[in-house]
């Protein structure tokens, strides 16, 4: 890791885990331009613009939700996912009960995102 660089965000002592990686572990995490660009169990010495202490946290890839409701307009528990995902660290969701063969129209006035939503029709 080049600690010479500078970095859009650095998270300092979060609990990183990643098991494609192998990783839970303490480590510092800096991330340029919307992509991890460095990690390590030593601390990071390179600027970065915003820093945040997140020690006690969790540090994780993108979370998969494989049972939500999102499809907000048609059911009564369908929510915004474009506001709750990334409040979660959900990157990818999956909606598992909400759409069926009736409604399946609406999906792309409800979901102008498609690549981030998915969902099983029921």
């Amino acid at each position: 890791m080049n600690d010479q660089q500078h970095y859009d965000i650095l998270l300092k002592r979060g609990t990183v885990i990643d098991p494609a990686h192998g990783l839970h572990q303490g480590m510092d995490v800096a991330l340029k331009d919307g992509k991890v660009a460095a990690f390590s169990p030593d601390p990071i010495s390179a600027g970065a613009e915003h820093s945040l202490e997140v020690a006690g946290k969790l540090v994780v890839p993108g979370l998969i939700d494989l049972h939500t409701h999102a499809y907000k307009d048609v059911s009564v528990f369908g929510v915004e996912m474009d506001e709750l995902c990334p409040r979660t660290g959900v990157t990818t969701a999956i909606d598992t009960g909400s759409a069926g063969h009736l409604s399946y129209r609406g999906w792309s006035v409800t979901s102008p995102s498609p690549p981030k939503h998915g969902f099983w029709l029921t």
